[in-house]
């Protein structure tokens, strides 16, 4: 009975988190890569300028940047070609090192594979493309120092490759450089200190009071993630 009950309230604290989290403008997905398959690099520059120019001027919200980058997660072998393109064609595009940087990261998760234990073959490929995306990340914010998805992305590969301090400092520059109130930075970085990734439930409380809380007010939406340490013990329960 006690499981359920706290597999209850776990579940009850994330779907609120996740419905938080849901960006309420959100970008069509399948307008971004059709732009990007029909090569239409200008006006994918055009799309994330105006949406991180957006973010910066306090007229979007994170969210819906974040949400639009995602469609470059996509293990589609076809992208590959389209953004080499994009490279050769806007060398200094912001987004196109971004959305290089989420097409890499997500090919070195599934060259990693969902297995605990993983083979040299595996780590090899996982690696590879994490060195690339991780690249492409720092070229992004050496363009835009404020763009949350490439300190996502940072934070995302130091966490898979067990790097901590490189982890801790990303987190650290993205709250210092681009918004310390960010929810999306808050969250992947709580979702770090989980204890199958090393961390524990002390690590994520002391987290959620020293850097959670006293932004909560700014950005009530950072009020959820209190939620999330419930919704990790249940998991561990069920």
């Amino acid at each position: 009975m006690k499981r359920i009950i706290l597999l209850c309230i776990g579940l009850l604290g994330w779907a609120s988190a996740a419905w938080a989290a849901y960006p309420q403008d959100a970008v069509d997905k399948t307008r971004v890569i059709k732009l990007l398959k029909a090569d239409r690099f200008a006006d994918l520059d055009a799309l994330f300028s105006r949406l991180q120019d957006g973010y910066e001027q306090g007229n979007v919200d994170e969210l819906t940047v974040m949400y639009a980058f995602r469609a470059f997660a996509d293990p589609d072998p076809e992208l590959q070609a389209h953004l080499g393109k994009w490279e050769k064609q806007s060398p200094d595009s912001f987004a196109m090192h971004e959305a290089l940087g989420d097409y890499h990261q997500r090919l070195g998760w599934m060259a990693r594979g969902g297995a605990e234990n993983i083979s040299r073959q595996q780590a090899s490929g996982m690696v590879n493309h994490f060195k690339v995306a991780e690249q492409e990340y720092a070229q992004a914010l050496a363009l835009r120092p404020k763009l949350i998805p490439a300190y996502i992305g940072l934070i995302r590969i130091y966490n898979g490759l067990g790097q901590e301090a490189l982890q801790k400092q990303m987190m650290l520059k993205a709250l210092l450089l681009a918004d310390p109130a960010s929810y999306l930075i808050h969250y992947q970085y709580l979702f770090s200190l989980q204890p199958k990734w090393g961390g524990s439930f002390a690590a994520m409380a002391d987290y959620l009071k020293e850097k959670v809380r006293p932004y909560e007010s700014q950005n009530p939406m950072l009020k959820s993630l209190e939620g999330f340490p419930h919704y990790v013990r249940a998991d561990e329960l069920y």
